[in-house]
């Protein structure tokens, strides 16, 4: 038994409303206890409780694009920052990490500007309690705000294929121009997608110009979009398999017979680093139809957007944080940060330990005046005091040599100054 009323929107084209993140028309049930029976669409929200599940797919991919988005703008500052990483493969990893940052950055912009993933504020109207589309607007800024995403999102799949195509290449051809290469990288990374793009935006201006182009009533318009993102994930999947071939005859050539073992841990180690850099895991996706179970669209809506947020932060600690050019780097400028400190630590506690010994003494106030016998009496100690006083400040104002001590290759501007005087025994 079913209590409550389910409600179903009729927009004013005449079409049902379709969800945003379902790509389905929906009907809401939130105000029944318990699942419709008669419900013959096979989608999310034909399960119980709907609402929660996509509560948690949206806590999911807004945690994992937060995580993204902080280590890839990291390792951009890294990569940016140290000259030395400056090099055609880093080159590729910088347009690869800013491709995941703007996905990031526009995933965010879109829920924020988004009223109930309908449209922008100025896109929708509430009519009799009901929120509905407004079909007297104009909303080319929704369409624009879809537009863009939908290009940052075949440009991010594009650098990944750069990133497999250039790995391919390394490992295969044996000489190559890197500058030509990359090149041509930056120029089909970022105005490939266009060539996809553009069609797929005049097709949904003139026969599909519907809400803000962020539902896709007509599949085959929406393949414009998705089938590039097909076709580089099984490209991909050929130089994930050749590299991996190439990667084993190479480890049973050169380890022993004794060592086999931890020859096959290392290539369980190179493959399981490979499958986030190609996109192998999008695989898993592609074969499931439009209409399913609810309960399988829920496990795939799940596990698609815990790896599209999540992405970008495993790219960040491969590429990265994880590269032992950039770890060499990093702690080289720390050693050189300490140095610096530790010699300007130095040097001012050898200024304040020579400007103590350096101060003339007084005499108490409180001393007893001497008549001009006892001071002619005590002149002659005087002077003999006199000069030595003055040799002891004559040692002490002797210039200072320095020497630098011996420290690793790579240090050179900040070495520690070890000093001592030209006089023998007089220590500043």
């Amino acid at each position: 038994m079913i209590l409550g009323k389910a409600t179903k929107q009729c927009l004013p084209n005449g079409q049902w409303f379709v969800h945003p993140l379902l790509n389905t028309t929906w009907s809401n049930y939130s105000a029944c206890e318990g699942a419709p029976v008669d419900d013959d669409e096979h989608d999310l929200i034909s399960l119980p409780n709907p609402e929660v599940h996509l509560h948690r797919i949206k806590l999911i991919y807004s945690t994992g694009y937060g995580i993204s988005l902080f280590a890839l703008g990291i390792a951009i500052f890294i990569m940016i920052y140290f000259k030395r990483l400056h090099c055609p493969r880093n080159t590729i990893h910088v347009h690869l990490f800013s491709a995941f940052v703007l996905r990031a950055f526009l995933s965010f912009l879109k829920d924020s500007l988004l009223v109930e993933h309908l449209g922008l504020p100025g896109d929708v109207t509430m009519v009799n309690g009901t929120l509905i589309f407004d079909p007297n607007a104009s909303h080319w800024e929704c369409k624009l705000l879809f537009t863009i995403f939908h290009y940052i999102v075949l440009t991010s799949a594009a650098w990944v294929f750069m990133e497999g195509l250039y790995l391919y290449i390394l490992v295969t051809v044996t000489i190559f121009s890197e500058r030509r290469y990359i090149r041509w990288c930056t120029a089909l990374g970022w105005g490939g997608p266009l060539l996809f793009l553009v069609p797929w935006v005049v097709i949904r201006a003139i026969v599909e110009d519907d809400l803000c182009w962020n539902t896709h009533p007509t599949p085959t318009f929406f393949w414009i979009l998705k089938g590039p993102q097909i076709a580089i994930t099984v490209v991909n999947l050929y130089f994930f398999i050749r590299i991996i071939c190439v990667l084993f005859t190479k480890l049973v050539s050169t380890a022993p017979p004794r060592a086999r073992k931890y020859r096959y841990r290392r290539l369980g180690k190179s493959t399981l680093v490979l499958i986030p850099i190609f996109g192998v895991h999008y695989l898993l996706t592609i074969g499931f139809p439009a209409n399913m179970d609810p309960m399988v669209e829920t496990i795939k809506l799940y596990f698609e957007m815990f790896f599209n947020s999540f992405q970008g932060v495993l790219i960040a600690c491969l590429f990265c944080f994880m590269n032992g050019e950039v770890q060499s780097e990093i702690r080289k400028r720390y050693i050189r940060h300490k140095l610096r400190v530790n010699s300007r630590n130095f040097q001012n506690k050898l200024a304040s330990t020579a400007c103590s010994n350096m101060r003339p003494r007084t005499r108490p106030s409180s001393s007893p005046r001497l008549d001009s016998r006892e001071l002619q009496s005590s002149s002659g100690s005087d002077n003999a005091n006199g000069s030595v006083e003055r040799q002891k400040l004559k040692i002490y104002c002797q210039p200072l040599r320095y020497y630098r001590a011996q420290i690793p290759n790579g240090v050179a501007d900040t070495r520690p100054f070890i000093y001592s005087s030209d006089k023998k025994n007089s220590y500043v």
